[in-house]
């Protein structure tokens, strides 16, 4: 991993949760971006499970997604609704 660690809470809308989010790129070596969920790290926390600290939600690639190049950026974090809302 060559680039810096961004994070943000992500509400996730299967489970009804909100979860904390790490993003992260290999900046000059290679074309990926890769999600972890890092909502329960520490032994305090209510959901701590010492053999799942984190775990892997996704990785894309260029194949994934067409015109990923060679990830330099820090990863960016924007809100987005992917579903609709009920009333």
């Amino acid at each position: 991993m060559a680039q810096s660690f961004r994070y943000a809470d992500v509400y996730d809308t299967t489970n009804s949760v909100w979860k904390t989010v790490g993003y992260l790129t290999l900046g000059p070596a290679g074309k990926s971006v890769t999600a972890i969920d890092v909502s329960h790290p520490s032994f305090g926390d209510a959901d701590y499970n010492a053999s799942k600290l984190v775990e892997l939600l996704w990785r894309k690639s260029d194949t994934d997604l067409p015109g990923l190049n060679y990830t330099w950026s820090v990863p960016a974090v924007a809100a987005n609704q992917l579903s609709p809302r009920s009333s």
